[in-house]
């Protein structure tokens, strides 16, 4: 090769080197030219994982390599349609845009194509009065054979059913105490309306509360409320009226006030069966004063929420008996029923309808009593406490508590519309990101991603539907049997 040749090699290799090297260096620092905008865009990725994984990726209807969980990287920056396939289950579908410099990221909960329903009891017609357990794993219900009703207990683990109580009664109400190895049973007889009795699901024993008020000299007709002691299920809680009434604030309405005793219904069984006389000059032995002078209280784990005759919502903590003052409502002009909620670091009151969140701080007074919605006829928090549920007469919606960390990002107040109806009732998924909506007749799983329209299923219809919950997969309960709902599709 000539002198002049090798000139002009070496002059062509520089000319392509400072043609490429930029373009090189534009690309690896996620450059890419949009033919569109016949511009340089620096690019985004995208993260799209799911629920059952390995589902195939599509952007804008072209598959892609990638499978989820999967990363999608230098992506112009636009808006994509990004859809989620796989065999044997419907399609997710999210409209999500891209950002320069930053990843997006969203998460699909795959719903199967067919969804199994078996029937856990075989006799479904006699069977009626489920009550659920709160850590979802026992139901109780009621059978009823003549004049005879009885109480069994089926665990959802075992897929066993066991017999606990049987007689002439009426069933009004189960409640479980902290350790769900006693319930608490409201019932009626063919003579007396009201009647209680706990029931020990371990060894089958019963003690029968009603008599116990008797011999302490507690007209059963007095009880205005009874619960279990969240700290000590030996111990029930008995609400009665006091004569003191609350004459309130200015713009109050008048609420009576009851008085909150502690009865030890275990040493009055063994007592008396050791022979103990017992009678209402003994009851100080037996029952003593927790809250005096109060007029509305929900148990919660190991403490009490109360509002007082003055209208000052406060905690007391059973296992060091400390009183806290959460927060002055009298300003909420409260009436009737209030339904407190709390999962230890926020309050959710509701009263007529009004749900009030209350929450900060309150050694410094720092208190905020926010309208969440009205109308409300159900209520929950999230597993992971950063959001409520709401359904009310004409919506339901999500409401965020606290800033969120993963995509979309919410800040404390908002709110994401799920439907435009009232279902009866609803319960979350796990990952707190998913509902399911519990209709009269079916039952809905609805994402709460709204950075587009929302990805809603019906995943059961079923006559009759009373109650549905979440036990490592989807229970339903009718007016006459319990159903598993195969969600997970395994």
């Amino acid at each position: 090769m000539t002198k002049s040749a090798k000139l002009i090699l070496f002059i062509f290799s520089v000319i392509v080197f400072l043609v490429l090297a930029p373009v090189l260096v534009l690309y690896n620092m996620g450059y890419r030219y949009d033919w569109a905008t016949e511009s340089l865009q620096k690019t985004g990725g995208l993260f799209l994982s799911s629920t059952p994984a390995r589902a195939t990726i599509l952007l804008d209807g072209a598959k892609q390599g990638p499978t989820t969980n999967g990363y999608l990287s230098s992506l112009t920056p636009k808006i994509y349609t990004a859809k989620i396939e796989l065999s044997g289950y419907l399609p997710w579908e999210k409209t999500l845009k891209i950002y320069p410099q930053i990843v997006t990221t969203a998460n699909a909960v795959l719903v199967p194509q067919h969804i199994a329903q078996t029937a856990l009891f075989a006799t479904p017609a006699a069977i009626a009065n489920f009550f659920v357990s709160p850590n979802r794993n026992d139901v109780i219900y009621t059978a009823t054979a003549g004049s005879t009703e009885s109480i069994n207990l089926f665990d959802l683990t075992a897929k066993t059913a066991t017999p606990l109580y049987a007689g002439n009664i009426g069933v009004k109400n189960i409640t479980f105490d902290a350790t769900q190895t006693k319930l608490l049973v409201s019932f009626q007889t063919p003579t007396t309306a009201n009647n209680w009795m706990v029931i020990n699901t371990l060894d089958g024993s019963v003690a029968n509360i009603t008599t116990d008020l008797g011999l302490l000299g507690v007209a059963p007709t007095s009880v205005q409320q009874i619960n279990f002691d969240p700290a000590d299920n030996n111990t029930v809680l008995v609400a009665l009226p006091t004569s003191v009434a609350n004459t309130g604030t200015a713009g109050n309405a008048t609420a009576t006030a009851v008085d909150v005793m502690a009865i030890n219904y275990q040493k009055i069984s063994t007592d008396t069966a050791n022979g103990t006389d017992i009678a209402p000059a003994s009851a100080t032995a037996y029952m003593a004063p927790l809250l005096t002078n109060i007029t509305r209280y929900v148990t919660a784990p190991n403490s009490i929420y109360f509002i007082t005759a003055h209208q000052q919502l406060k905690q007391l903590n059973l296992l060091n008996h400390t009183t806290t003052a959460i927060a002055d409502v009298s300003n909420l002009q409260l009436s009737g029923p209030v339904n407190i909620k709390t999962n230890g670091n926020n309050v959710l009151l509701e009263n007529q309808g009004k749900l009030y969140w209350i929450a900060g701080n309150p050694s410094d007074g720092n208190l905020a009593k926010t309208v969440i919605a009205t109308g409300v006829n159900y209520f929950s928090f999230s597993p992971d406490g950063e959001k409520v549920a709401a359904v009310t007469n004409t919506k339901t919606i999500v409401y965020y508590l606290t800033a969120t960390t993963n995509q979309p990002f919410k800040q404390a107040y908002d709110i994401t519309l799920v439907t435009n109806d009232s279902p009866k009732d609803v319960f979350w998924y796990p990952d707190s990101e998913n509902l399911f909506l519990v209709y009269p007749d079916k039952i809905m799983f609805s994402d709460i991603d709204d950075r587009s329209k929302l990805n809603q299923y019906t995943i059961a219809t079923i006559p009759a539907l009373d109650h549905a919950w979440w036990y490592n997969n989807v229970y339903v309960s009718t007016n006459d049997n319990v159903y598993l709902l195969n969600f997970l599709g395994k």
